[in-house]
């Protein structure tokens, strides 16, 4: 598969639409047709770079798409670009899914969460499972046991979950952005990505929380979770 460059622009106000470049276009046409390949199934936006000025998107671009021949084409049918949200860049990435249906788990032993010690109410939960109790150790374990799998449920909720659930609204809100220029939504998108960042933070506390575990059980083993 390659990423090739295509100049599609999106103009704002009454420039929307006004340039496209025939001849780069005619070159990149006739480019693919002289190595037999095939623009893959985009979805999740048109475009993939923007420029902003001052705060303000002022240009959109379709820069980057994934190319294939016939070959690749059909050992990989169901495979497309789908196009992200951006945090950090004025690109989108974007991310090749090839299909296929998600291993199925077993059901996973309790843990205690490192990141919920982030969440201002969990020691609350902590205190209220010791008096309710009577500060007997086994049983306010238990209680915090049980009622840390509530909270992680119901209060702190899944951080990979609620990470897609950012990231989605995010594309919404840059989907949106894409046609219309609107300094609320700018605002809102500045926003989500700020509770994005700070979601990552809690993320990369949970995997230096993994990280540990598996070098207490498996020492310095050369497996693929350290490459990794």
């Amino acid at each position: 598969m390659l990423i090739g460059d295509f100049n599609e622009t999106l103009m704002p106000s009454d420039q929307r639409g006004g340039i496209f470049q025939h001849s780069r276009a005619a070159l990149f046409v006739n480019f693919m047709d002289s190595c037999n390949l095939l623009d893959l199934t985009t979805n999740g936006g048109r475009f993939i770079w923007h420029c902003n000025n001052n705060g303000l998107r002022i240009l959109s671009k379709k820069l980057d798409r994934g190319i294939a021949n016939v070959d690749w084409r059909l050992a990989f049918p169901e495979a497309f670009v789908e196009v992200l949200c951006r945090t950090h860049s004025d690109h989108n990435p974007l991310l090749l899914p090839f299909g296929g249906l998600p291993l199925a788990r077993e059901p996973r032993p309790f843990r205690f969460e490192a990141v919920w010690i982030n969440h201002a109410d969990y020691s609350n939960l902590v205190e209220e499972a010791w008096i309710s109790s009577n500060h007997n150790p086994i049983a306010a374990l238990n209680k915090v046991k049980e009622n840390s799998v509530i909270f992680n449920h119901e209060v702190f909720d899944n951080i990979f979950k609620r990470k897609r659930h950012i990231e989605s609204k995010l594309k919404g809100i840059q989907n949106y952005l894409e046609q219309v220029d609107s300094l609320n939504h700018i605002l809102l998108e500045k926003e989500l990505q700020r509770e994005y960042n700070h979601n990552l933070f809690l993320e990369e506390m949970l995997w230096y929380q993994k990280s540990r575990e598996k070098w207490v059980k498996f020492d310095d083993r050369n497996n693929p979770f350290f490459h990794a």
